[in-house]
């Protein structure tokens, strides 16, 4: 009788969304990953409000990628050697960032896959410039929001309390940031990586 050999589970990473999961309540980690267990219940009317901040935060997101014009975008205009028109897996998605990122020249991405061990991020753009004078690279972790800012305040009275603590708005964008941050570091520890938000500038008026 032959031996029928059982279908390995896909891996299944730590990503910043379940982590958001978890930060909110432990519990809905445990659900999230376990979909067999605990099916999700999905409101199948559309919220009008809630399409309204996807599409502006798209068309933000589509203007943020304006400003680096030889961005690559992983998964979609790479190189990446592909055997059939089937989009690419996380790993291969994972090897196409790590070939681009240890390349000699300084380079933009969009969307690029990392990992290290289970965990796993996808930041929205990633910029690698080479300091030649003190032999270092920096990757620039650029995490788009849609959330409007006013330059015309400091960092600290924006974001900070009077107890110097995190403002609950700003809150989870800089846990969002965070976790990107502790991903590509423990993946590319010879890199300096630095952390940074970009969202719309009340302040400046579109001339």
């Amino acid at each position: 009788m032959a031996h029928l050999k059982r279908a390995e589970a896909p891996l299944r990473y730590l990503t910043k969304s379940l982590v958001k999961k978890a930060l909110s309540c432990p519990r809905k980690l445990v659900y999230a990953t376990n979909p067999d267990t605990y099916p999700q219940k999905y409101d199948l009317v559309a919220d009008p409000m809630r399409q309204h901040l996807s599409t502006e935060g798209e068309r933000f997101g589509d203007y943020c990628k304006d400003l680096f014009p030889l961005g690559i975008e992983i998964g979609k205009d790479t190189s990446f050697e592909r055997h059939s028109n089937a989009p690419m897996s996380e790993a291969d998605l994972i090897d196409e960032t790590k070939r681009l990122l240890m390349g000699e020249e300084p380079i933009v991405l969009f969307e690029g896959a990392v990992h290290h061990g289970l965990l796993f991020a996808r930041p929205d753009v990633l910029v690698k410039t080479i300091d030649t004078d003190n032999n270092q690279t920096e990757l620039k972790i650029i995490e788009v929001k849609s959330k409007s800012w006013d330059s015309r305040h400091t960092v600290e009275s924006k974001m900070l309390t009077l107890k110097n603590s995190i403002r609950s708005t700003f809150l989870p964008y800089i846990q969002d940031v965070a976790f990107q941050t502790l991903v590509l570091r423990r993946a590319f520890p010879d890199f300096r990586i630095s952390s940074w938000l970009m969202m719309p500038d009340r302040a400046k008026k579109l001339k």
